[in-house]
Parts: structure tokens; sequence; C-alpha cells
């Protein structure tokens, strides 16, 4: 779906109004405060391989500037000098503080003052690879169809058409009318999420 389209038919289910202007502020302001600051997040959400760097020295790699949150049994990996791939350790940043101190290639990091943190302290220049969950792109800024809008345009009128139906409105029953269409579709979208995940998946047998 477009987003005029999507604006078009937010402006139906609102009465037949005409408050273009309004639904395009709080479509940017749904997409990145609540779409995006759920703590689930769906499949779409999610990058390809991203690649970092270390520092000597350094304990602290930035997140990155789009970098919502960690995927749920994804792996932080980092590269060693003979080209290989470990996997490093989640861990607390203040029980990595005291159980690997000094400096080394790192076997754990934590996430912290909006940074991933490394432990032992890097040594050299090491190679990080990663996926994890992406901004989208904006549904508000241009008239195409983005991520949100090609798989969960029911959430984005719905969640939309509640917040100008409560907030700006002020009706109570419409506010209810988009508040179980927005319920309805987020069960939707995650259940789609699930079906992404296991279809295909192959199953062990007798817990092998």
């Amino acid at each position: 779906m477009l987003r005029d389209a999507a604006v078009k038919i937010i402006n139906y289910r609102l009465g037949n109004r005409r408050m273009d202007e309004v639904i395009l502020a709080e479509m940017d302001f749904i997409q990145r405060s609540v779409l995006e600051r759920r703590a689930w997040l769906p499949w779409f959400l999610e990058t390809e391989l991203a690649s970092a760097s270390t520092q000597a020295g350094e304990r602290r790699v930035a997140l990155p500037p789009d970098f919502l949150m960690e995927i749920e049994e994804e792996s932080l990996w980092i590269e060693t000098s003979e080209g290989g791939l470990v996997e490093l350790e989640k861990t607390d940043y203040d029980r990595a503080m005291r159980t690997l101190p000094g400096s080394g290639q790192p076997v754990a990091y934590a996430l912290a003052s909006g940074y991933f943190q490394f432990f032992p302290k890097p040594d050299a220049a090491y190679t990080l690879q990663m996926r994890y969950y992406a901004q989208g792109e904006s549904i508000a800024l241009t008239n195409v169809e983005v991520s949100w809008l090609l798989h969960a345009a029911d959430l984005v009128v719905a969640e939309v058409g509640l917040v100008i139906a409560e907030k700006h409105l002020q009706n109570a029953n419409l506010a209810a009318s988009f508040r179980d269409s927005a319920a309805q579709a987020l069960k939707t979208l995650q259940d789609r999420h699930v079906a992404m995940q296991e279809v295909n998946r192959i199953r062990l047998v007798g817990g092998e």
C-alpha cells in the first residue's frame, strides 16, 4: 500500500474527514515511538549481516545509528586473526568488569550507555559481525510502499487512527473501534512472524 492510500483510508475511517497534515505527523510519530519501540519487532526490520570494527585500547563500539534491538537467539561474532569467527557471550557490564579485566581478544560483550562494550578490552582492530533490528524506512516521508505499509498496513492505519480519534477528536467510541483493530492487526502480524520463522524448519525427532 502506498502512503497516500493509507492516509485516504484513515480519513475515511475517521468519518470522511480531511486531516492529511495531522495524519502524516502522527504517522511519523507512531512509527518511531510506538511501532519501533515495542519489545517485540517483526521480521522485516531484521538487517542482513552487518560489520563493524573495534579499536585497540578502546572498549566501546557505537551502536549503528538505525539500531533498535538485538535479534533473539542471534549472535555477535568476532573475526579472529586466523580468519575464523568466534561467538561472543552477552554478559552484564559490572560482572564483566570484575571477571574479564585487562586486554586481549574479546570473549564477551555488554550493551551499555549506547555502546557495545567488549571484554577484555580489545588489543587490536577486530571485525565484528551481527544482524539486528533496524529502523524501517520512513512511512510518512514520501508516497512509496515502505516495509511497514507492505507487510503491516492494517496495523499502521489502526494505530494512527487510534491516536487521532483519542487525542485530536476525543471520540471514545471511534477510539475503541481503532483500538480493537490495532490489537487484531498486531496479533495477525505476530502470527505471520512466527510462521515466517517456523515454516519449513527441520524438526529433530526424539529430542536429538
